[in-house]
């Protein structure tokens, strides 16, 4: 059964040089079981930078998977201790982004009403680390 959600999403960006973005994001989604996996929906807004765009998170037990529709393409598998090969599809092209993953844990709190998710990873381009990223997000259902 699907259930409706308030999701918040909580992040840094760190570049190479040092200089940090954060930003925080909260919208509706949508959260389901099916297959003993949780399934999180959602789609981006403007204040994100990506209007229109639709973002699934898969959460398994040993494993996390982010998917972007919609404008762009594109599927991160986040793995702790693990470095994955994500392809990033969007109108102007294509390119190959390289995951190393440091965290990558949830925890379903509050009788399952609740659910907190941690990613930290490194994105490379090229064999060259771009950028440091961390997100928690807060998915409670309604």
């Amino acid at each position: 059964m699907k259930n409706s959600a308030i999701i918040t999403l909580n992040g840094t960006i760190t570049e190479v040089d040092g200089e940090l973005e954060t930003f925080e994001f909260v919208t509706e989604g949508v959260i389901y079981e099916k297959d003993n996996k949780i399934y999180i929906s959602y789609e981006e807004n403007e204040s994100a930078g990506w209007e229109n765009v639709k973002t699934l998170i898969k959460l398994l037990p040993d494993k996390i998977i982010l998917s972007r529709t919609h404008g762009i393409n594109m599927e991160m598998v986040f793995i702790e201790g693990t470095h994955t090969t994500s392809y990033y599809e969007t109108p102007l092209g294509g390119l190959t982004i390289g995951v190393d993953t440091s965290v990558s844990k949830y925890q379903i709190c509050d009788d399952g009403r609740q659910i907190d998710i941690h990613i930290k990873y490194n994105s490379d381009f090229n064999g060259k680390t771009a950028t440091q990223h961390e997100m928690r997000y807060r998915v409670r259902r309604n």
